[in-house]
């Protein structure tokens, strides 16, 4: 399968033969520069048009394998079966656009135990963790539900909606968590107690959003078919997370660009 010949970006407009495009071709195919810069290698020499280079990629082998594996019929099931969280975090704030320093409302139950609302570093950031579903859609919809939940119990506050904090205090009235006198409750105050000497509340006080992200059990074993992997199933799929991680990182600079405003 290959992709559509395209422009090489540095010469859309020059007249000098691309030499990066030679390079790559030219590198081992462990090169780990070449595999970052190029992780569709040229199929074949450069080649130009005019006086403008032309690169006729094509996916890797063994993204090609995996592709076709999951695209037979009977594989086709187990993407429906990825499993997709969200945990979104929020600074609870006064009408007047300022922190609020009240404690975790009760009504909202125990920071410690309660599984879908908790809060993070700040007493006053709270964080909404929806379960882990198939559907997206789920995802999202259990999403809203908690943030209702949580804005009927809040009475006159509400929630920053921004990752960046609202105009913050002196760094000494911004509370930290409390979870309680037991020894997990302890462990995580002090916890956060370090964090305060490390980087500073203020850090701290910035909200994010955590997206959580599995493939089913089914779905790592047939994958494992299309490499040489010496290790057992456990190690496989930590090594394949990682490498999706990777490659997350390879191109946050464009996801960042696409989606990483807010709203």
């Amino acid at each position: 399968m290959s992709a559509p010949l395209a422009w090489c970006r540095v010469h859309l407009g020059g007249t000098t033969k691309c030499s990066d495009c030679e390079q790559a071709l030219q590198s081992q195919p462990g090169d780990h520069a070449s595999s970052f810069l190029h992780p569709c290698r040229p199929s074949s020499p450069p080649q130009y048009r005019g006086d403008r280079c032309v690169k006729d990629y094509t996916l890797s082998e063994l993204l090609n394998r995996r592709l076709a594996l999951l695209g037979e019929r009977n594989n086709l099931s187990l993407l429906e079966q990825c499993l997709h969280g969200i945990e979104r975090e929020c600074l609870r704030v006064t009408p007047q656009a300022e922190l609020a320093r009240t404690p975790h409302p009760q009504a909202l139950g125990a920071a410690l135990t309660n599984g879908l609302v908790t809060t993070d570093y700040s007493e006053s950031l709270l964080e909404f963790i929806t379960p882990a579903l198939k559907n997206p859609v789920d995802t999202l919809d259990s999403l809203d539900k908690i943030h209702r939940f949580a804005y009927s119990k809040l009475d006159n506050e509400l929630l920053w909606s921004p990752s960046m904090p609202c105009p913050l205090p002196d760094e000494e009235h911004i509370p930290i968590a409390y979870y309680g006198t037991s020894n997990i409750g302890k462990l995580k105050y002090v916890y956060r107690k370090g964090l305060a000497l490390r980087y500073g509340k203020t850090m701290q006080c910035i909200a994010g959003i955590h997206y959580n992200f599995s493939l089913p059990e089914d779905a790592w074993a047939l994958l494992k078919q299309t490499e040489d992997f010496a290790g057992d199933a456990r190690d496989y799929q930590s090594h394949s997370y990682i490498a999706l991680i990777r490659n997350f990182r390879r191109y946050s600079w464009l996801l960042m660009y696409l989606f990483g405003a807010s709203p």
